[in-house]
C-alpha cells in the first residue's frame, strides 16, 4: 500500500474488517478463516495453538490435539491481546491500525440480545462492570440462571455451571449464560459473582423489574436454570409443566446433550 495516505488505507480496510466480523457472527464465515498455529502465552505457559477468534471478553484457541481453550481476554499478555483484537493488519513493509469495531447493529442481534443491550454486567478482575455492547453479538442460545448468594442449593450447583461454561462456550460461541439475581441488594449480587468467579453475564440488579422478558421464566424457587433460543423459546427448564421441580442439573445435562458434548 505504498504511496497511499493513511486515512485512505483506514477507509478501505475498516469497512471490510467490520463486514467480515458480521459474517462470522452470522455463522456465514468460520472464525478460523486465515488462522494458523502460533505460540501464545496461555495461563502463564507457552502453548502452540490456533486462535479461532474473540468472543466478547473471551478468546477461543484450538490446540494441535483439537482441544479448545476459552481464555479471558484480560489474562493474555499485552502483545497477545493486540494480536487477537484484530486491530492490526501487518504487511511486509508497514503496519496499519484500523478503527475500532462499532457496537453491533440491533438488527443483527437475536430478540433476547436486543432486549438486553445496555442492561448487563460481567466480572472484570476484582470488580463487576458494565458488559461491552458487542458481548451478545452472534449469541443465539441462552441459559437463564436464577440464583442468589443466600441460597444453599444455588451455591452447591453454581460450581457445576462454572466448570461446564468454558467447555460449552469454547465449542459453541453462540451460547451464553445470563445470571438473574434474587439477592437482597446489588452488593450481595456482585459479591456472589466475584466469589464464585462467574464467567458469564449478569442482569444489572436495577434492571430486573424493567426486564419482563427474563422475569417471565422465573418460578417459585431457586436455583432455576432455563435453556432458551434467541427468540425466547424454552428448550429445557427446571420445572415441568405441572410445576414439579426437576432442578438445574437436569437442564445443564440437556444443554450438554443439545450441543452433543
Amino acid at each position: 500500500m505504498a504511496g497511499l495516505a493513511r486515512s485512505t488505507v483506514l477507509r478501505t480496510i475498516a469497512p471490510m474488517h467490520i463486514f467480515l466480523r458480521r459474517l462470522i457472527f452470522a455463522g456465514l464465515l468460520p472464525l478460523s478463516l486465515g488462522a494458523a498455529v502460533e505460540t501464545w502465552t496461555l495461563n502463564g505457559k507457552s502453548v502452540q495453538a490456533e486462535c479461532l477468534g474473540a468472543k466478547g471478553d473471551y478468546v477461543v484457541f484450538k490446540k494441535a490435539d483439537g482441544t479448545r481453550l476459552l481464555i479471558p481476554h484480560d489474562k493474555l499478555s499485552p502483545s497477545d491481546q493486540a494480536r487477537v483484537a484484530g486491530n492490526e493488519f501487518k504487511g511486509t513493509n508497514n503496519t496499519v491500525t484500523i478503527a475500532p469495531t462499532p457496537a453491533p447493529d440491533p438488527s443483527e442481534l437475536s430478540k433476547i440480545a436486543a432486549g438486553l443491550q445496555g442492561k448487563l454486567v460481567s466480572v472484570n478482575g476484582r470488580a463487576v462492570r458494565d458488559a461491552t455492547p458487542e458481548r451478545l453479538a452472534g449469541t443465539q442460545m441462552y441459559a437463564i440462571y436464577y440464583s442468589a448468594s443466600w441460597c444453599g442449593p444455588c451455591r452447591r450447583f453454581t460450581p457445576n455451571l462454572v466448570a461446564a461454561y468454558p467447555k460449552i462456550k469454547a465449542a459453541h460461541p453462540e451460547f451464553e449464560v445470563i445470571f438473574v439475581s434474587s439477592d437482597e441488594d446489588e452488593i450481595d449480587m456482585k459479591n456472589y459473582m466475584l466469589d464464585d468467579r462467574m464467567p458469564w453475564l449478569g442482569l444489572r440488579f436495577s434492571e430486573r423489574p424493567k426486564t419482563p422478558m427474563l422475569v417471565r421464566y422465573q418460578q417459585s424457587g431457586i436455583p432455576n436454570l432455563v435453556f432458551i433460543d434467541g427468540n425466547g423459546r424454552v428448550l429445557s427448564k427446571s420445572y415441568d409443566d405441572r410445576g414439579a421441580y426437576l432442578g438445574p442439573q437436569k437442564v445443564l445435562s440437556d444443554i450438554l446433550r443439545y450441543f452433543k458434548m
